[in-house]
């Protein structure tokens, strides 16, 4: 309803990493389909109930809480900040290499919240919030409901708020695992060649080492299932590779630092 009258939408506050011991989701049934809620959420109308896709949003590993400890999210940069103090360090070698060039095609930067309803971006930022659960979940069930009713408009305004919120997200275990698990809706719902499909399958090709759980991202546990499992990703993850990724690791590493250094020659002839 709300997108109807501003072509716009809001999304719940995020809840501070304070409180994150107090467990207060419960399941809330919606015909045959169970999904989470927070008890704190019953005050949203029937009318703006979130769309349920095939395979609602649950967490991978059912019973256990992901970490979302405070420190370890101010020791996580998220892939913003990576990008921005790479792009101030253009003699540092990583300026060169692929995953640079990879992360800025993919995930330009803007430095700037331009809207006020972005407010709650720009809060996570400074406040390292949690629930980004939550927050993914919001985003996926308007794009399914846009998708569905062919609202391209709407849909281009949630693929662009998901790809802010993988973008500016911190690189913690719950973000690692709240990707996963949008890795399975999203497969559930959309077909081959789905823009959603990409956008999560970059986020993942920017790093991953941390997703793979060498950084404290998924795990190995956590994100073997969804290759395994989910029909299409792991394809769709190996065709994501940029081949300069693969050339780097032929060279040992040292593509990006033979650049840099056969620039800094040229630059003194």
């Amino acid at each position: 309803m709300e997108y109807a009258y501003s072509r716009d939408y809001t999304i719940a506050d995020l809840p501070k990493k304070k409180n994150s011991g107090k467990n207060s989701a419960e399941c809330r049934e919606s015909g045959s389909v169970k999904y989470e809620t927070d008890s704190d959420d019953d005050k949203s109308s029937s009318e703006d109930e979130a769309y349920l896709p095939a395979r609602p949003i649950t967490t991978i590993s059912a019973g256990k809480k992901p970490d979302t400890g405070t420190d370890e999210a101010e020791k996580a940069d998220s892939l913003y900040s990576w990008i921005l103090e790479v792009s101030k360090s253009p003699s540092s070698p990583q300026h060169w290499c692929a995953q640079y060039k990879f992360c800025l095609e993919n995930f330009p930067i803007d430095t700037t919240v331009n809207s006020p309803t972005d407010a709650w971006l720009k809060g996570n930022q400074l406040q390292h919030d949690s629930g980004y659960q939550a927050v993914l979940k919001t985003h996926l069930n308007l794009y399914f409901l846009a998708d569905e009713h062919e609202i391209t408009e709407l849909k281009d305004l949630c693929l662009e708020r998901i790809r802010l919120t993988l973008l500016h997200a911190p690189g913690t275990s719950e973000v690692a695992s709240s990707v996963l698990d949008a890795i399975h809706v999203v497969y559930a719902n959309t077909d081959i060649g789905n823009p959603l499909r990409s956008l999560l399958v970059k986020y993942c090709a920017t790093d991953m080492e941390w997703m793979m759980g060498g950084g404290g991202g998924g795990g190995v546990v956590q994100i073997t299932p969804v290759i395994r499992g989910v029909p299409g990703f792991a394809a769709d993850l190996l065709l994501e590779i940029p081949h300069a990724y693969w050339k780097e690791v032929g060279d040992g590493g040292a593509a990006g630092l033979e650049r840099l250094r056969s620039s800094r020659l040229a630059s003194t002839v």
